[in-house]
């Protein structure tokens, strides 16, 4: 049975779904009750960050050799995923692949809003601010920065956010199984990158293992 938070969660995010003129997925649909969720540490959370940012600059042309350089100064091997470690293996890679590692970006833009980082958080139907993330990411880019600590956002709001990116994805895959094509492909993969990156913040699944159902 949903909790009294869930439910009003649900009813909050479907008002902002109705009010933006997306469909509405009117069976139970919840993500973790407050006191069930668990939120990553900020320090994890800004390295997970950083490791999104870093392999997004190398699928869009900065030279394997400097990213593989960076990674190793700031302690961050160890913690890429199989795939990510595969794609740091060699600097040789086919243009589907470095598409979607540049779409990692996106996620790490979510990551660094839960850090406070951001101001703000656009609506998904536009890209994050590279320029942004690189001036906030650079400054941290060492292994002293790595061992930086930002407050985060609070559970709830991170929950928040959750609800209604796991609503705003069934929406496009709704759209996408009706065959009606009336969201923006740009819309979907940025909400699937938001998901993927919360869904990771707010569990213990290692990156490479987490499923966006909805």
């Amino acid at each position: 049975m949903a909790t009294a938070a869930q439910l009003a969660r649900q009813k909050a995010s479907n008002r902002k779904m109705r009010s933006q003129g997306y469909r509405i997925f009117e069976q139970p649909l919840y993500v973790s009750d407050d006191a069930e969720a668990v939120i990553r540490s900020p320090h994890e959370t800004l390295r997970r960050a950083m490791i999104l940012w870093q392999l997004g600059c190398c699928a869009d042309g900065t030279p394997h050799s400097e990213i593989r350089e960076s990674m190793e100064r700031c302690g961050l091997m160890p913690d890429l995923s199989p795939a990510e470690a595969e794609y740091m293996a060699t600097p040789f890679h086919d243009e589907q692949t470095d598409t979607d590692m540049k779409w990692n970006l996106e996620s790490s833009w979510v990551l660094l809003w839960s850090l406070k980082r951001l101001w703000w958080l656009n609506s998904p139907d536009t890209l994050c601010g590279c320029g942004r993330m690189a001036g906030i990411l650079r400054r941290l880019e060492s292994a002293e920065g790595m061992q930086r600590t930002f407050a985060m956002h609070s559970k709830a709001r991170i929950l928040d956010l959750l609800d209604l990116t796991l609503r705003q994805h069934w929406a496009v895959r709704d759209d996408y199984l009706r065959g009606v094509h009336g969201i923006a492909p740009l819309f979907g993969r940025v909400v699937e990158r938001r998901h993927h990156a919360l869904l990771w913040l707010t569990s213990t699944t290692p990156w490479g293992e987490v499923e966006t159902d909805t």
